[in-house]
């Protein structure tokens, strides 16, 4: 009778199969990392965009009325990196204002600051409205 002898090799390393298992997996892995990174990047880039967006309505609606008195009128203008604003003031329908011995009467004014800008080929508006205190027109 003949004995067969299978002679086993003692392996020192991974099989190829394996190796082809584990890069897939790191590419995966990989590839789901850079999805989320690229979401937060553009995140981050849209939340920078609305910062200066209300840095400059701010700075518009605190300029109304701090040089010279709140009239009706508009203004328009554009910052050096490119966001774009628009002041508008326009008086609230006046409830029977009343002269004060030498005082011009005082109404409200509505104020809206628009400001818009462009971030990753997406346009984006942001408006704040206020009330001031000024003279009638």
């Amino acid at each position: 009778m003949k004995r067969s002898v299978i002679l086993h090799r003692e392996s020192s390393g991974f099989s190829l199969v394996e190796v082809l298992v584990a890069l897939a997996i790191l590419a995966g892995v990989m590839a789901a990392a850079l999805s989320v990174y690229a979401g937060s990047l553009s995140g981050t880039h849209k939340l920078m965009g609305y910062e200066r967006a209300v840095e400059v309505a701010e700075a518009q609606l605190a300029m109304v009325g701090a040089d010279s008195p709140v009239t009706i009128g508009s203004q328009q203008g554009v910052t050096d990196d490119g966001v774009k604003w628009t002041v508008e003031r326009q008086p609230l329908a006046p409830q029977g204002t009343k002269e004060l011995s030498g005082i011009a009467p005082r109404i409200l004014y509505k104020v809206r600051v628009e400001v818009s800008w462009v971030s990753q080929r997406h346009d984006y508006v942001l408006e704040l409205r206020s009330l001031r205190l000024g003279t009638t027109p």
